[in-house]
């Protein structure tokens, strides 16, 4: 049994490479050009975003891929402080409804 989660452990650590860097996929020409790539291993979304009011931001986010819009309007910010939309850092992913950030604060298409 010991060995069974050693090894089950050590499997789940190796696909827990951190240091890889993942690059954006070339962006698709229907994708604005002030748009940026938000997203890890697996793939993400180009976002353009600016803010409308204290909670709330406007933004347009694209199918990496196909450059497709995915979502646009209105995100809900979680946070009561402010948000650099030009700091591509702060953008962790988007999962369909929600746009992560990295200080664990989220824009959501719901209604704070």
């Amino acid at each position: 049994m010991k060995i069974l989660l050693t090894i089950t452990l050590l499997f789940f650590l190796s696909a827990c490479d951190s240091n890889k860097n993942h690059e954006p996929p070339n962006k698709p020409g229907s994708v604005s050009e002030s748009a940026f790539w938000v997203g890890g291993a697996d793939g993400g979304a180009y976002i353009e975003i600016n803010k409308k009011s204290t909670h709330e931001y406007y933004a347009k986010i694209y199918f990496d891929a196909t450059g497709e819009i995915w979502y646009e309007g209105v995100l809900n910010y979680s946070g009561d402080d402010e948000i650099d939309v030009n700091n591509k850092k702060v953008f962790s992913f988007w999962d369909g409804d929600t746009l992560y950030l990295v200080n664990n604060k989220q824009l959501t298409t719901e209604k704070k």
